[in-house]
């Protein structure tokens, strides 16, 4: 090397190509950076060698030399290309995995929004609701009053009977009475008589005795009068009442009328938003499904290339900011699923709440009903019906009767699967058994919904096989009018809705139901036989005034009777006064 450092002139250009061979290397050394500069090894004897004999002119191993070291920095270059390529790829794919990442936070805000105006649009279906409950109480509370109307009417009835009771026990007193002023008369006539023959002293005390008994006959007919002034009085008064008894009744039918067909009218709108809102939760749950199906690809497309990622560290180390991408990549990924679970969990209790919506609908048509078919009733008769009162409730029997419904099919008779009802003959069958919970959870997402015309034939059907009770054609549209089926999960393909049985839960709410049909036309009937006995009872208390009135008549003209034949007594005293 000192030799090298005295040389005054430059080497040869032989000499010159054969020294590029170690500044080559060192020139790859500095792109390979500190790892190979780190491994670089110290010069071997043989370049000490070619250092020494550059003056020499022997270019022979020098261009041995040369060889060797292109062959490693085209490697060295090789390797860095693919390290390139490697990395660049692998930017590509943050790339698209950041594309999919915001096309479902896209989604995910677009589902924000779609809830927030179901939350909207529940709520104002909670207030509608809310006003309906409203209107009900207040149809309650105007039928307890109507009740308690009714029972004051009644007791206002009640009374007078007991007033008519007393006027009869006052009449047969008056009569006892008459009878006793008769049997008391026809013997004063007798005594009289014997007292004439006898002595004529004695027709003054006679006179005097006929005059007494006129002014009694008159006070007695001045009582008579009186009675049948308040015979009348009271005639008018239950003929009043009568008449105000009938307008109160058409009053309550014509507001029960009107009340329900505005309850119904004010109804029909929401049962159409109802709708709507089961058909855009369905179009969301089908955009829900393709959505989790993009998510589930592009994890799956995410998990596919951490093989290669893993295998691309340990060949190379990768940038320090890419790793954190990644992990926040993940991290959001785990954020994106949880977000996307509590989105599903909010969409299933906004479903719970349309069913709790739903059944509140369910209530109020059913208190509806209640009030269509409510009636103020009397308090009921211990007497017997006479045999008029059965002709006119037989009459009335035969007139509401329902119509019978032996022909109708199975088939027709499962056709209200909305309301859950099932007909008497499906009830009886051993096959049928109360529901459990999970039963009811399962089938909850296959309801489907009946056509009116299997609705009428399973109203037929349950009102003939209760058609003991006596009342079965009333109300079966109001009851069997089908209600709201809202599914949140989507039907998959291939499935038949038509032909899912009912649930064992909706069988004990059909029984229900029924029973309570039953209980309402049996409270029906209870207070057309009470209006019937009433009826009688007004006609009996009709016919007991006409026969007071004949009785009235024929004391009157008992007394003109009597009276007459005191006049003639007396005159015939007089008669026989005037020859003395």
């Amino acid at each position: 090397m000192a030799k090298k450092e005295s040389r005054p002139t430059p080497p040869p250009r032989s000499e010159a190509r054969s020294s590029r061979g170690p500044p080559i290397r060192e020139k790859s050394h500095a792109r390979t950076g500190s790892k190979d500069s780190d491994t670089s090894e110290p010069p071997t004897s043989h370049e000490t060698e070619i250092h020494a004999t550059a003056h020499g002119g022997d270019s022979a191993p020098e261009s041995a030399e040369v060889t060797p070291a292109s062959e490693e920095v085209l490697a060295l270059g090789k390797s860095l290309a693919e390290k390139d390529a490697e990395i660049t790829e692998l930017h590509s794919q943050l790339a698209l995995r950041q594309e999919v990442v915001d096309k479902a936070e896209l989604a995910v805000k677009e589902r924000d929004e779609w809830l927030r105006k179901e939350r909207e649009l529940v709520a104002q279906l909670q207030k509608q609701i809310s006003v309906q409950q409203d209107s009900i109480r207040a149809l309650n509370e105007q039928l307890k009053r109507n009740q308690e109307e009714s029972a004051q009417r009644q007791a206002q009835v009640n009374e007078s009977d007991g007033s008519m009771t007393v006027i009869k026990t006052q009449l047969k007193k008056s009569i006892d009475e008459c009878e006793q002023l008769k049997q008391n008369i026809a013997e004063q006539q007798k005594k009289s008589q014997e007292e004439l023959d006898g002595k004529q002293s004695s027709e003054t005390a006679s006179t005097q005795r006929a005059m007494d008994l006129s002014t009694q006959v008159e006070s007695l007919s001045m009582q008579l009068s009186n009675a049948e002034a308040q015979v009348s009085e009271l005639q008018k008064q239950s003929i009043e009442r009568n008449e105000r008894v009938q307008e109160l009744e058409k009053q309550d039918q014509a507001q029960v009328q009107a009340q329900s067909k505005r309850v119904e009218e004010e109804w029909m709108p929401v049962q159409q938003e109802v709708e709507r809102l089961r058909r855009q939760l369905k179009e969301r749950d089908e955009q829900v499904d393709q959505l989790r199906q993009k998510l589930e690809l592009t994890a799956a497309r995410v998990q596919e290339p951490e093989s290669s990622v893993l295998q691309a560290q340990s060949s190379c180390a990768p940038p320090a900011n890419w790793v954190n991408e990644r992990e926040q990549m993940v991290a959001e990924t785990a954020r994106l699923r949880a977000q996307l679970e509590g989105e599903q969990s909010r969409a299933d209790s906004a479903e719970e709440r349309v069913r709790d919506l739903r059944y509140t609908n369910e209530e109020s048509r059913r208190a509806i009903m209640r009030l269509q078919s409510s009636r103020p009733s009397g308090s009921r008769s211990d007497h017997e019906p006479t045999q008029r009162h059965v002709r006119r409730s037989s009459h009335i029997l035969s007139t509401l009767a329902g119509r019978s419904s032996d022909n109708d099919t199975e088939h027709e008779r499962t056709g209200l699967r909305d309301l859950r009802l099932v007909s008497p003959a499906l009830m009886g069958n051993e096959e049928f058994s109360p529901p459990t919970a999970s039963q009811a959870r399962m089938d909850d997402t296959h309801t489907d919904y009946a056509s009116p015309h299997a609705a009428g034939e399973d109203a037929a059907s349950s009102s003939s096989n209760m058609q003991a009770s006596g009342i079965t054609g009333l109300f079966p549209s109001s009851l069997l009018r089908s209600s709201l089926g809202l599914t949140r999960k989507s039907t998959p393909a291939g499935s038949d809705d038509t032909s899912s049985w009912p649930l064992r839960e909706d069988f004990a709410a059909a029984d229900e139901l029924r029973s309570e049909y039953g209980k309402l036309q049996r409270e029906l009937l209870a207070l057309k036989e009470e209006l019937g006995t009433m009826q009688h009872q007004l006609t009996e208390s009709r016919e007991a005034e006409q026969a007071s009135q004949t009785m009235i008549t024929s004391l009157r003209e008992y007394i003109m009777v009597t009276s007459q034949t005191g006049g003639t007594l007396t005159g015939a005293g007089k008669h026989v006064d005037a020859p003395e």
